[in-house]
């Protein structure tokens, strides 16, 4: 009797461990999803695309002359026009995913500066959003400066 119920408790583990994982596996393709329309979007001047990756309440938080700047995500969304193809390399660093909350690290790289935005999403009903966009402008050197 006690092989039998050991054996069902391990069963019973693994199918939910299975489902586990893909469950995760599909919010992690989801959530790239999300990351790829907010970086393809700007960089291909897709507007709707880029937009559709945003959640409109949300907001831009960065630092610029020592003084916090806020943006309302609706706002940043008008940013990216249609047809104006920008030269940026995109990269996901990392994500995180805890139940319906995510966090991503992407660098994206200008031949001016590169970006390091950090991410946060939820899943919402219409699916995973941008919530919050916090990020660090980093200029690159000049040859010859």
């Amino acid at each position: 009797m006690q092989t039998k119920l050991l054996l069902l408790t391990l069963c019973l583990s693994f199918s939910i461990a299975q489902l586990s994982a893909q469950t995760d596996t599909k919010d992690l393709e989801a959530v790239e999803k999300t990351l790829r329309a907010y970086m393809d979007g700007a960089t291909l001047g897709d507007s709707t695309l880029f937009a559709s990756a945003f959640h409109p309440d949300g907001q831009m938080t960065f630092m610029r002359d020592g003084k916090m700047n806020v943006v309302p995500l609706r706002e940043f969304m008008t940013r990216t026009k249609n047809g104006q193809k920008g030269d940026r390399k995109n990269r996901i660093v990392s994500i995180q995913i805890q139940g319906t909350s995510a966090q991503a690290r992407l660098e994206v790289e200008t031949p001016e500066v590169v970006f390091h935005d950090f991410m946060s999403l939820l899943k919402t009903p219409e699916g995973w959003k941008i919530v919050s966009k916090v990020f660090h402008r980093e200029d690159k050197k000049k040859s010859g400066s």
